[in-house]
């Protein structure tokens, strides 16, 4: 029962993420000097490194259909940042960062799922 409640709770909080996550990439932002090169790219797979780990956990048993649906998102968000926004645009770097980010948390996600399952079966 505490396992389910806390899946609920969790893909409630995915959901949630997904919200803010819409709402921070589509808002009007003032052009900002590169401080670190590419810093961008790197909050991109940051997010959906994030967004993919917590759906993963929330949403197992649909990992695969979960990884493409967050692909497809990722390329929406991109082509209303470029159609909504003035400030912003579409960029097809952006969209590959956040598919690096959903693929490095793939990969993690098994990895750990493998571990844990050395671990119990010793």
């Amino acid at each position: 029962m505490f396992k389910n409640l806390v899946l609920k709770n969790l893909a409630l909080f995915f959901w949630l993420l997904i919200l803010v996550v819409s709402y921070l990439m589509l808002i009007e932002l003032p052009p900002k000097d590169g401080v670190i090169p590419h810093i961008d790219k790197i909050q991109h797979m940051l997010v959906f490194m994030l967004l993919t780990m917590i759906g993963l956990i929330a949403y197992k048993p649909y990992r695969y259909w979960l990884a493409a649906a967050l692909v497809l998102y990722a390329a929406c968000t991109e082509l209303l940042q470029g159609a909504l926004t003035i400030t912003r645009l579409a960029s097809i770097n952006d969209w590959l960062a956040d598919i690096c980010g959903i693929a490095m948390a793939m990969i993690l996600f098994n990895m750990l799922k493998k571990r844990r399952m050395r671990c119990f079966n010793t």
